[in-house]
């Protein structure tokens, strides 16, 4: 097996590896070492909870990672843990080629259960190609929201 993600569970404490992108009024991502899936340190997208000042559009992470053609399966998985006082808000993982198409949705949360969830799926259909994984959290400007995300991974196994 081989892990393909660089710096997937943030354990650097910082981003290396990743490019994090703001739009809109959105706020840049960043990494935080007080809220964790697992280790010590995640990637927060949007709000703080309990903050103030509405956000709106969409600030994501993205990586490239190129699929091993001889792998008998690839998993692309994810843990994140969203909070939102509307069902209006939602962080959601893609798998995207290089041109920025999805070729995979991972989830889409519109829910607000502020508990770690977990989401996977098997990209083996893409081995070969170069892809991207793009993490975001869509806000509509009218209300507090955000995400983490940690144990971003995707696994080739021979």
């Amino acid at each position: 097996m081989s892990e393909l993600v660089v710096n997937g569970d943030f354990e650097t404490c910082d981003l290396t590896g990743w490019s994090a992108f703001p739009a809109g009024t959105s706020p840049t991502p960043y990494v935080v070492s007080d809220v964790a899936a697992s280790g010590t340190c995640s990637v927060h997208l949007g709000n703080v909870p309990g903050g103030s000042g509405f956000q709106s559009g969409t600030s994501y992470i993205t990586q490239r990672v190129t699929l091993p053609s001889g792998a008998s399966q690839i998993t692309f998985s994810v843990s994140y843990r969203a909070f939102s006082d509307n069902t209006h808000d939602y962080p959601y993982c893609q798998l995207r080629n290089t041109s920025g198409s999805s070729l995979k949705s991972l989830f889409s949360d519109l829910s607000n259960q502020n508990v770690w969830l977990t989401a996977t799926a098997d990209i083996t259909a893409y081995a070969g190609s170069t892809v991207e994984i793009y993490c975001a959290l869509f806000q509509d400007g009218s209300h507090i929201s955000g995400a983490w995300f940690d144990d971003i991974s995707v696994i080739a196994t021979f």
